[in-house]
């Protein structure tokens, strides 16, 4: 009776072994500014709002559009 009991267990846990958490890794290469991000947050409309060194950044789910104050834009040298 106990060796039921330990194979009916072990075929319980295989049958409830959740895999491995859906992720995307997104870098400069995706449309990032940069590498280094501070802050994350989702709005209610589902956007992904980040900030980083060169402004704020949006992700709508497939292209990133990024925010600058005029601050933040140097002017170039000629």
């Amino acid at each position: 009776m106990r060796n039921y009991f330990l194979f009916l267990f072990i075929i319980i846990q295989l049958l409830c072994y959740a895999g491995e958490p859906f992720y995307y890794h997104y870098t400069v290469e995706e449309g990032l500014p940069d590498m280094e991000l501070y802050n994350l947050y989702q709005s209610r409309d589902k956007f992904l709002w980040t900030g980083s060194a060169k402004g704020l950044v949006k992700f709508d789910g497939s292209k990133f559009t990024t925010y600058q104050s005029p601050a933040q834009v140097k002017p170039q040298k000629n």
